[in-house]
């Protein structure tokens, strides 16, 4: 056998049992995990929910089955992992926005727009969250089953952002199907049942803004009527 072969075939083992060592070796080992865009979910919690507890070599790392985990999680959109080596492992989370809360027997279940249950809590302080009242709650799986009332309550909430969303203290659903917002001010917003949903919380925003700006205490806002919206101050 040429002897120029059996050098070179030597070498290559060499080169490929040395990249085998090296690629087990201690070098590769997770040793930090990067967790972005978490904010109801602990990094605890979500390194334990990934099964990253163990070192666990950075080639051996299963990207898509983790953030297929990842987003079986209630709290959880959408998930991405990725490597960055030698031993670095970088989580994404995309996590539900809770906007609000409904009633369950003794407790309150914190839902997102989908209805998705987030959390769940005793006590109304533990969120800034206006309590949706006057519709029956169903719970399949681990989300509420949202009828057309509270469809449109949990959308018009979700169309505003977190600092107005944290000053009503109630969204009611009438008899009439119609939504009347509570505000912690004592202020009252009626939205009726009818034409654009962002729209109306679009309005509702500037309004109460501007109200808010020029510090005036609102009596009701009535945008029930797409052409002739009301505001009445104290």
């Amino acid at each position: 056998m040429d002897k120029h072969y059996i050098y070179i075939t030597t070498l290559c083992l060499l080169i490929i049992f040395a990249a085998i060592g090296i690629i087990n070796s201690e070098l590769f080992k997770i040793k930090n995990i990067e967790i972005i865009g978490n904010d109801i979910l602990t990094e605890r919690e979500i390194i334990i929910h990934s099964n990253l507890e163990e070192d666990i070599n950075i080639f051996n790392l299963e990207s898509q089955q983790i953030a297929d985990e990842l987003v079986q999680l209630p709290q959880i959109q959408g998930a991405a992992v990725t490597r960055s080596f030698p031993r670095q492992v970088i989580i994404e989370i995309n996590e539900r926005r809770p906007i609000g809360m409904v009633g369950n027997d003794n407790s309150y279940l914190i839902i997102d727009n989908e209805g998705w249950i987030i959390d769940d809590t005793y006590r109304l302080s533990d969120w800034r969250l206006p309590l949706i009242t006057g519709s029956d709650i169903l719970i399949e799986d681990r989300r509420i089953k949202l009828n057309k009332e509270l469809e449109q309550a949990t959308q018009y909430l979700s169309f505003l952002n977190d600092s107005i969303v944290e000053e009503i203290n109630e969204a009611n659903i009438t008899n009439e199907g119609e939504i009347k917002l509570f505000l912690k001010d004592g202020g009252e917003v009626r939205l009726g049942d009818g034409f654009n949903l962002k729209y109306k919380a679009e309005v509702f925003t500037a309004i109460y803004q501007d109200l808010k700006d020029k510090n005036v205490e609102i009596d009701y806002i009535d945008l029930r009527y797409e052409k002739n919206k009301v505001v009445k101050i104290k």
